[in-house]
């Protein structure tokens, strides 16, 4: 069975280091391997990913989030969004 996956892709930095593409990826559902999947259709794989990627060298994934936020709506717990910041190392610089 197939399930929907919805997602919204914006670019936010390109031409980095490493020649590759930073992207802003806003999950609207939560479907397993949701952002490789959609990238990979895209004809965007991501670097590294031995699933989606038929180039995929033997190199690490290079899939690293640097901010996550989880709405308030997703756990009852919650009274506001909970943002998470993660090591400053993967912020693309054109986000600021």
């Amino acid at each position: 069975m197939a399930i929907d996956a919805n997602s919204k892709i914006d670019s936010i930095a390109s031409e980095l280091d490493f020649n590759g593409l930073a992207l802003e990826v806003e999950l609207q559902t939560g479907v397993r391997h949701q952002i490789r999947a959609t990238l990979s259709f895209l004809d965007a794989p991501i670097v590294g990913d031995p699933l989606y990627n038929e180039q995929a060298s033997k190199k690490p994934m290079e899939l690293h989030a640097y901010k996550m936020v989880i709405p308030k709506s997703s756990l009852s717990l919650l009274n506001e969004d909970l943002e998470i910041i993660c090591n400053k190392q993967f912020k693309p610089e054109a986000q600021e």
